[in-house]
């Protein structure tokens, strides 16, 4: 009798951390990236990094940082640059009607976002960019930020991004969506201050 009932708790504790798994999980089909290089002229950009591979769980969780590596930025051109990045994001949210939709968002560090980037401390956000070092505004208003001389040595970009459980739902499948959680990259870059902003490249995280 001591017997059953142990296996019948035991399947009743299997049974509820099932439940608990389904409730707090986002499903993915793919959520692996890895190093990329970004090309224009004699401009040349490379991050280095990579997320978790959600292929082996076929789910990630909010709050959980899916980086891996830590992505990190070298200015391997032979020019001084300037460098400012868009961070756009999908995420899951039930509208009026409690019908599960998949919403996009720039991320601009605000509180209470439904996604959290953590990025290096010399980014600084000016509406939907953030910018590499101090910002500075010209006369026709055009924004300049620090410039990036050509070296070897790797910038941190980017350690933490997660969904912020607090803020997000956590029981949405991306499978009754028919689409994928995303995260994209978009570079743009300046080669001096008395020029306009280029578009450099875009990446997608997943």
């Amino acid at each position: 009798m001591k017997k059953k009932i142990t296996v019948l708790t035991i399947l009743i504790i299997l049974l509820m951390l099932c439940l608990i798994t389904t409730v707090y999980a986002w499903f993915s089909e793919s959520l692996a990236s890895n190093s990329f290089e970004l090309n224009s002229g004699e401009i040349k950009v490379e991050v280095n990094g990579s997320l978790i591979d959600s292929d082996e769980t076929n789910y990630i969780l909010p709050g959980q940082n899916l980086v891996l590596t830590n992505y990190t930025l070298t200015n391997s051109s032979s020019i001084d640059i300037e460098l400012r990045i868009k961070i756009e994001y999908s995420y899951v949210n039930k509208n009026e009607t409690n019908e599960t939709e998949l919403l996009t968002k720039t991320y601009q560090g605000l509180e209470n976002e439904e996604l959290i980037v953590s990025l290096d401390s010399k980014w600084v956000n000016n509406q939907d960019y953030w910018y590499y070092g101090e910002i500075i505004t010209d006369e026709t208003n055009v924004l300049h930020s620090e410039q990036i001389k050509p070296t070897t040595t790797e910038l941190p970009l980017i350690d933490d991004i997660h969904y912020n459980g607090e803020v997000v739902g956590n029981d949405y499948s991306y499978i009754n969506l028919n689409q994928e959680l995303s995260i994209k990259l978009t570079f743009e870059v300046k080669q001096a201050k008395h020029l306009t902003w280029q578009l450099l490249g875009e990446y997608q995280l997943g």
